[in-house]
């Protein structure tokens, strides 16, 4: 990631950088180090001091959100603007615009230079408007910038000169080379004007920045403002307000109330709130004594709710002190009076009416051996003790006498709980209760001394790093050599090596005392695992305040940080580091933490790590040393192969927390060693022998287990759940010897067989001679079939199978029409009961003394209990009826009738659903019930195997030109809803045609047309005879553009050239399309340039000879279109300007189904200029 990838993740609020106080809304620092910084609509793009580029990942169309790390993007920049599209310019001042930034591909694709040069410039998230200046400090803005051209077409020159310049909803601002502001008349509200003049805004600002509203930006002394007052009537605003803090660069997101910025030691800030009028502000609140005020409410937990015209504040004060439970009271307008129980942090501040007032508690009272604090910590306690006459002495010594009680919590002299465990935030609801923690005694020591330790660097050989950790306090650097000594460098660094890990609570640092005290002011320690001091933990605060010569400053830490290395270094300011003696205190034995409760969980539960990868409590994700996983790889991943544990760049926490693994060899003997068959290294399969075996296995008792279809060891997926998987712990164990996907025989082997088998306790469990697991008669009796329940040791046992029944092992509890117990019932007798009553379909049997007949079966039986055995009745060929589809099951609710009798007959209720107009479906019950319905499903209910269900069989719907279409609808967004009994299909599609925002539209029956403004991946098809429309809307971009006058739009088949656009797409390496959503991909077309003499060039004889196609639905990269034998399709292409080729897919290996597309030139004449066009099957649903 770049420098990006070395900066501090803190998550303490780091005051010092700012000089704010903690008063103030916070400003959140960001991980990190960057130059410059931009937000908007695009999301949160930046570059660093070596010109790289960063996208903040999870920001696009979400001003408000802080990201989840920095994405590295191709190229150089020194400066960058997000709005409506990314643009940027290099330390050539060359202007390039972000191609391809799509809400799934947040990051774009490729950089388009766009012609000019430019030292700076803005872009509008509101707007199609850039602004920028030159090296001249001449003005420029954009013209001709259109959602189909987000690069424009030309440059025009605005009067005036300026240094930087910004655009947003509050009009075009800047500054000068002096520091004086100007605003553009004429722009506020309207970016897209040019403006009208100058006006010059009192004050001096170095760098600007327009939001909504208002006005954002930094002076020479990084001081933060903001403007107050813009509106229509006041555009340029009525004064300055100075925000705390400290900043060399800032701009305002999306809501003018939120701004990112970078400091001067390029540390990255994010502001996400102003100080907005309170309620509390709006009028003064009344107080009365022994009550604290605010404005709101804490909904619940009241003791009475008193209404009234006249209850006065005074009275429900009353009412409160004269109740011993009541701890808190709202009191809203005169009118209402709630005295409770409780009280809360936050109050909800929906009604400023309502004000809160909070009984003042005493102080909290003291006892010896502990410390006291409000609230509770629900939960762990040893004993629960209730009375009015308990004291606070009685329940401390409870405490003190019990070995396992570590903190208690008094309540009123009423209650005591004495409790085994503590915690860090009280539930403080009731501010009655106390809570008293037993200090935690730990002889602390200083655990730097005499270590190794080393510096940025070295101003004399007699002032080295160890010289603050031999031990000797003195503070005369010159002539005693009692302290370390660095050059004169930015952000110098002293570190520590402690040479094992340890839980550090504080760190003491004495000061130089002969001179120069101030030169420490704004140091920082850090503790962690790391050599690296960047990647570690934050202890404590910025050290802001401006030490005394040979000061001594204990730094705490907020919580014990565990670690091997300690550092101290100089945030933000080139100076000299010189340190007399740095003393680190641990209470705790080298390795004996172990951190695997959740409060101090330092890893990730989705197995990655690092500093992209933050866990609740780590700023750089962890691995758990305890897991089979406990290196975090180069990448980022936690595992356990030498990728993980021994590359460079590779974390071993297993080593630093003293949890070292043996290998699963360790102990053996060498003869043991002879016969094992996996290797040290985790290869496996062909290619790779062991010494007890030719082909490498894995250990199936070690946490690699599997080998992975390119021959690793490994637990994950992509090692046990491949096609060319191999999962050691199946060896032998029938349960693993099935596939999830129901198939079997031999062209489909399982992880542990080979012919796949069928989970023989399962409603499954037999092989049909097609291959598929089943529990009816055509898999488990026909010619070919195999009925896996009677292969021995599955647990089924068929001693005695039943005529008419499936049998498996287990139950399904529920639905039983009798239970019938005995000490002798027999099966045959459970199964003519069963067999006997018209509503039975399966019964469970047990061990001859329980017989249970039901009325619905189930899928997943409950196995508890191996001697239950089930039978399900074997269910009778399903009927056809023309017109429909069948299928077992049912489809509850929609019933347009339900109709019941002995006698109804399956023609019968077909006619009935046939017959109305609304009818798609209809589910038939044993000649018994017929119910047809509105809607259909999916999946239908198989609880009942005797419920029949029938499916009108659709037509296919006509084709409409320029839309594809599917069976369903996406509810909601509709333009209009047209009704009526003539309505047609190219009426409907014509209605959406000419409507600019329809993208898609319902059409039914010929009765219903609803254009949209939006479509869905998937729709909802319960009703068959809703056919969705969607307009094929495709974009085409490329990874570079010849120039603007060769854009990607310009690939359209049967393109045009003109005087300022080409007659095709020019450049190289590809060209994409966007089909919008995943489509099944016919054919291709395609054209050489074309020609006009309107071209103010020369003519050109231009176009692409041939070509391969790659595609795929993240992105166009995933799979490269192939022939029958595997290689990647070369296609012919053309020959001429204009002539069209076509290849259809089905010439070669068949269409594929794909959302993004990329061409790939290969050969060309000329130039790389062509024209395409993709074909696609409308019916991709169908």
């Amino acid at each position: 990631m770049g420098n990006v990838g070395h900066a501090i993740f803190l998550t303490v609020i780091i005051l010092a950088l700012l000089g704010r106080t903690t008063a103030d809304p916070t400003w959140k620092l960001i991980d990190g180090l960057l130059k410059f910084v931009s937000v908007g609509s695009k999301g949160v793009w930046g570059v660093n001091r070596n010109d790289d580029i960063f996208y903040r990942s999870g920001t696009l169309e979400d001003g408000e959100a802080s990201g989840s790390g920095w994405v590295n993007i191709a190229g150089k920049l020194k400066q960058i603007s997000s709005g409506h599209s990314v643009w940027g310019v290099n330390a050539n001042d060359d202007i390039f615009i972000r191609q391809g930034l799509t809400a799934s591909n947040p990051t774009g694709t490729s950089w388009l230079n766009v012609a000019g040069q430019l030292k700076q410039l803005d872009v509008s998230s509101t707007a199609n408007q850039v602004w920028g200046v030159n090296t001249n400090d001449n003005i420029y803005r954009r013209t001709g910038i259109t959602t189909d051209l987000p690069a424009g077409t030309n440059w025009e020159q605005v009067d005036g000169l300026l240094k930087f310049v910004s655009v947003g909803p509050a009009g075009v601002w800047g500054v000068n080379a002096n520091d004086d502001i100007f605003y553009r008349t004429g722009t506020f509200g309207n970016e897209a004007s040019a403006g009208s003049g100058w006006e010059h805004i009192e004050g001096k600002l170095k760098q600007i920045s327009s939001g909504d509203n208002i006005v954002w930006g930094v002076n020479v002394n990084d001081d933060i403002f903001i403007r107050e007052g813009i509106s229509l009537r006041t555009p340029a605003g009525t004064g300055w307000k100075q925000i705390p803090g400290k900043l060399k660069q800032v701009e305002t997101g999306l809501s003018g109330q939120q701004a990112w910025g970078v400091n001067s030691g390029d540390y990255i800030f994010q502001r996400t709130r102003l100080t907005a009028t309170r309620p509390s502000d709006i009028f003064q609140l009344p107080t009365i004594d022994g009550y604290s005020v605010r404005v709101g409410d804490c909904p619940g937990n009241d003791i009475w709710v008193i209404y009234g015209d006249g209850i006065t504040l005074q009275d429900c004060a009353e009412r409160c002190t004269s109740h011993p439970d009541c701890v808190s009271f709202m009191f809203f307008d005169n009118k209402r009076c709630f005295p409770k129980s409780r009280t809360c942090e936050e109050t909800s501040q929906d009604n400023p009416k309502n004000v809160f007032y909070d009984k003042i508690i005493d102080p909290l009272p003291s006892i010896d051996g502990f410390s006291a604090r409000r609230g509770d910590c629900p939960g762990n306690d040893i004993w629960s003790i209730y009375g009015d006459g308990i004291t606070l002495s009685d329940c401390a010594e409870r405490c003190t006498s019990h070995a396992d009680c570590v903190a208690f919590m008094f309540f009123d002299s009423k209650r005591c709980f004495p409790k085994t465990k503590t915690c860090k935030d009280t539930n403080k609801d009731n501010p009655k209760n106390v809570f008293y923690d037993k200090p935690f005694v730990v002889t602390e020591r200083n655990v730097a001394l005499n270590k190794m330790a080393s510096q940025s660097s070295l101003f004399r050989s007699e002032y080295p790093a160890e010289r603050a950790v031999d031990g000797n306090t003195g503070t005369v650097l010159y002539p005693r050599q009692e302290c370390t000594h660095t050059g004169l460098e930015y952000e110098p660094w002293w570190k520590v090596d402690l040479g094992d890990t340890y839980v550090i609570s504080h760190v003491t640092v004495i000061n130089r005392g002969d001179c120069c005290g101030e030169r420490l002011q704004n140091f920082m320690v850090r503790v962690g695992p790391f050599e690296d001091l960047r990647e570690n933990t934050p202890c404590g605060d910025i050290y802001s305040e401006t030490p005394s010569d040979g000061e001594t400053i204990d730094v705490r830490c907020a919580e014990p940080i565990s670690g091997r290395w300690v550092s101290v270094q100089l945030i933000g300011r080139e100076d000299y580091l010189s340190l007399c003696e740095v003393q680190v205190f641990s209470g705790s034995d080298p390795k004996s933490v172990r951190l695997t409760d959740e409060t101090s969980k330092r890893w990730r539960d989705d197995l990655r790590c690092g500093s992209e990868f933050p866990a609740p409590n780590a700023t750089r994700g962890e691995c758990d040393p305890d897991s089979c996983f406990p290196c975090c790889s180069q990448s980022g991943y936690c595992g356990n192969t030498p990728e993980h544990c021994d590359c460079a760049d590779c974390v071993n926490y297993g080593t630093i927390y003293g949890v070292e693994k043996s290998p699963v060899w360790s102990g053996l003997s060498e003869e043991a060693l002879l016969s094992v068959s996996w290797r040290e290294d985790f290869r496996c399969g062909p290619g790779f022998s062991a010494p007890g075996a030719e082909v490498a296995e894995c250990n199936p008792h070690s946490c690699n287990p599997c080998c992975s279809g390119s021959g690793w060891c490994g637990n994950t997926e992509d090692h046990c759940g491949c096609p060319d998987c191999v999962d050691y712990r199946s060896h032998g164990v029938p349960g693993i010897k099935w596939r999830e996907d129901g198939r079997c025989g031999p062209e489909f082997p399982a992880p542990g067989a080979d012919p796949g088998e069928c989970d023989p306790i399962s409603l499954f469990p037999c092989c049909s001679a097609a291959g598929e697991c089943g529990g009816t008669a055509a898999h488990c009796k026909c010619e070919g079939c195999i009925d896996f329940r009677k292969s021995p040791g599955t647990g089924a046992d068929l001693s005695r199978e039943v005529p008419g029944f499936l049998l498996r092992v287990g139950d399904c509890p529920g639905n039983d029409i009798w239970s019938l117990y005995g000490d002798d019932i027999t099966l045959d007798a459970c199964a003519e009961r069963c067999n006997s009553h018209a509503d039975c379909v399966a019964f469970m049997f047990f061990d001859n003394r329980r017989c249970f007949p039901k009325t619905k079966t189930c899928k997943k039986m409950n196995k508890d209990n191996r001697k239950n055995v089930f039978y399900d009745k074997e269910s009778a060929t399903l009927l056809s009826v023309e017109g429909y589809t069948v299928r077992t099951g049912d489809c509850p609710g929609n019933d347009i009738w339900s109709i019941y009798g002995d006698e109804i007959t399956l023609q019968d209720c077909a006619e009935r659903c046939t017959s109305h107009a609304d009818c798609v479906a209809f589910m038939f019950f044993d000649n018994r019930r017929c119910f047809p319905k509105t809607k259909t499903c999916e999946d239908t209910s198989k609880e009942n195997p005797k419920n029949v269900f029938y499916d009108k069989k659709i037509e296919l719907p006509p084709f409409v030109d320029g839309f594809s279409v599917r069976r369903g609808d996406c509810p909601g967004n509709d333009i209009w809803s047209i009704y009526g009994d003539g309505i047609t299909l190219s009426d409907c599609a014509e209605r959406c045609t000419s409507h600019a925002d329809c993208v898609a539209f319902m059409f039914f029956d010929n009765k219903r047309c609803f254009p949209k403004t939006k479509t869905c991946k998937d729709t909802n098809k319960d009703n068959p005879k809703n056919v969705f429309y969607d307009k094929d809307i495709v974009s085409m971009t490329a990874s570079s553009e010849r120039g603007p006058e060769f854009t990607a739009q310009n690939s359209k088949l049967d393109w045009q050239e003109t005087a300022t656009a080409a007659g095709a797409w020019s450049a190289q390496p590809w060209l994409m399309f966007d089909l919008g959503r995943s489509k099944r991909v016919t054919s291709v077309v395609t054209q050489g340039r074309n020609y006009s003499p309107d071209w103010p060039g020369e003519s050109h004889e231009e176009w692409v000879m041939s070509y391969s196609i790659s595609y795929g639905d993240e992105n166009g990269d995933k799979v490269w279109y192939a022939g029958d034998d595997g290689e990647t399709v070369v296609f012919e292409g053309n020959t001429d300007r204009d002539s069209k080729v076509r290849h259809d897919f089905s010439d070669f290996s068949g269409p594929f189904t794909a959302r993004f597309v990329k061409i790939h030139p290969r050969t060309w004449h000329g130039w790389v200029s062509m024209r395409a066009e993709l074909d696609t099957d409308p019916y991709l649903d169908f």
